[in-house]
């Protein structure tokens, strides 16, 4: 990537390749709002296929490849239910295990020195 940049000064390309830190700050999103949104899509994924189903199990005339359709899309919706579900389980484990990320406390400056000049 430094090669695009031939002009950086030498203080901005080792910036560049530097590893950061990893702290709160750095991170995409706050892990907690991470997980209610999984879990918010998860719930009305649930809920679209099961009024889905419903919905078909009601109809008083359904035949042919568009009702079968709808059908097997209800089954495969009910089934990336379960693997998205899953992953939530995950990210709920994860966030369950590594708890608030806190802010670690700005480093304090060494005390200045008077000196005789």
């Amino acid at each position: 990537m430094l090669f695009l940049f031939p002009g950086l000064s030498r203080r901005a390309r080792t910036a560049l390749e530097r590893p950061r830190a990893n702290s709160p700050s750095d991170a995409a999103s706050h892990p907690w709002v991470s997980f209610g949104m999984e879990l918010t899509n998860v719930l009305f994924w649930f809920a679209g296929f099961v009024a889905l189903g419903v919905f078909l199990s009601r109809l008083l005339f359904c035949r042919g490849t568009v009702c079968a359709a709808a059908q097997a899309d209800t089954v495969f919706s009910a089934l990336l239910f379960a693997t998205w579900g899953s992953t939530v389980a995950l990210v709920a484990k994860d966030v369950f295990k590594s708890g608030i990320p806190r802010r670690a406390a700005p480093a304090m400056a060494p005390p200045m020195k008077e000196t005789m000049a």
